[in-house]
């Protein structure tokens, strides 16, 4: 296997799965709290690549995947490029007549979570001095 199909295997399998939990923070494991955090999602129109082919379907969907996470990150930033945030994904890989090579059509919309705006509390006491 080339070196290059070897390292996108491995970008792409940090992609799906996430970092190891080996390299998880544990140092607040024993603190019990009970946080809530509202998130929005927000969607970007949908994106489409092409990738640039291979002779393993598998790998040229990789490469198309990471074209279009470049792609997205290049038009919306990377907070929209991350494929497991991604909706609606259709991936179409055919071999072209006459090749050895493996195409993927990829379309999808980047989408990406922000912590959602609350409206600010007034600190302002409920009774008022007398002067």
């Amino acid at each position: 296997m080339k070196t290059t199909h070897i390292i996108a295997l491995l970008f792409i399998t940090n992609l799906f799965l996430g970092p190891s939990p080996l390299h998880a923070d544990n140092s607040n494991t024993n603190k019990k709290e009970d946080k809530t955090i509202e998130l929005v999602q927000l969607c970007q129109k949908p994106v489409k690549t092409r990738g640039p082919g291979d002779t393993l379907s598998k790998v040229a969907k990789l490469k198309t995947i990471i074209l279009w996470s470049e792609t997205v990150t290049q038009k919306h930033g990377e907070d929209f490029a991350h494929w497991h945030k991604a909706k609606a994904k259709k991936i179409k890989c055919n071999k072209k007549q006459g090749s050895s090579y493996y195409y993927c059509d990829l379309r999808a919309i980047p989408c990406t979570y922000k912590k959602k705006e609350q409206e600010a509390e007034q600190d302002e006491p409920k009774t008022k001095n007398k002067s």
